[in-house]
């Protein structure tokens, strides 16, 4: 989790994050709950909605969230059959859409093969 996080974003959570949230979220639960970009919850109330018609209705919610506020970018350049990779914590502004800020920068000493 990035600096002063605690919350999981559902909204981009992959299965194996629903299995955490209660003992009653099975696999196949846990599949249809995850949700990509496209089709984001819109509330808490909606993943509540969504976990009362999976048969789940009593999930306590804590430490999760509907939105991502830090992001890990990677890139790499390959020179001579060597991966150099790059990698950079984000921290959007939530006060400025699409605007972010460099919080922490890796460049590994030795390339990735």
């Amino acid at each position: 989790r990035a600096p002063g996080t605690r919350a999981a974003n559902l909204n981009t959570a992959p299965p194996l994050v629903w299995l955490t949230l209660d003992p009653a979220i099975d696999q196949a639960v846990a599949r249809r709950l995850a949700r990509g970009t496209d089709s984001a919850y819109p509330s808490m109330e909606a993943v509540q909605q969504a976990l009362a018609r999976a048969g789940v209705p009593s999930v306590v919610l804590a430490d999760v969230a509907l939105h991502t506020r830090y992001y890990m970018a990677e890139g790499w350049i390959e020179s001579e059959g060597v991966r150099h990779v790059h990698s950079s914590l984000l921290e959007r502004d939530v006060g400025w859409p699409g605007r972010f800020t460099v919080v922490a920068t890796e460049t590994p000493s030795s390339p990735r093969a």
